[in-house]
């Protein structure tokens, strides 16, 4: 279960703490309509408290989503990591898959030389 504040907040996010969070549901939808298109959204994510009940929606832009996977990507579940790396990796070609494979391999032996320990 995922928490949204019940209320629109003022301040700083980062800094304040949310008044009175509300339990949700949260289930994401890359569906688009015409609107969505007009406006460059290019997935949606809904949270309701139940399934009957009233829901808000979050629509994300590529630059929204460029801003939130570098931080929920590394706190998802292995598999959803590996299912994420897989999908973004197979439409790559041959010499870009060759380059990313250079960067991994070349941060893994940073990592490994400053004595981090790379997870499997």
């Amino acid at each position: 279960m995922a928490f949204i504040t019940s209320q629109w907040l003022k301040g700083n996010p980062l800094t304040n703490k949310p008044s009175d969070p509300v339990g949700v549901r949260l289930k994401a939808s890359s569906r688009r309509d015409n609107w969505m298109l007009d406006n460059a959204v290019v997935a949606t994510i809904y949270a309701t408290k139940s399934p009957a009940d009233d829901y808000q929606a979050v629509f994300l832009t590529v630059p929204d989503i460029d801003t939130l996977l570098p931080v929920l990507t590394p706190n998802a579940d292995a598999s959803v990591q590996r299912a994420t790396a897989l999908s973004s990796l197979l439409p790559l070609d041959a010499p870009d898959f060759l380059r990313f494979l250079e960067e991994v391999f070349a941060a893994r032996a940073t990592n490994s030389s400053k004595g981090a320990r790379v997870s499997r």
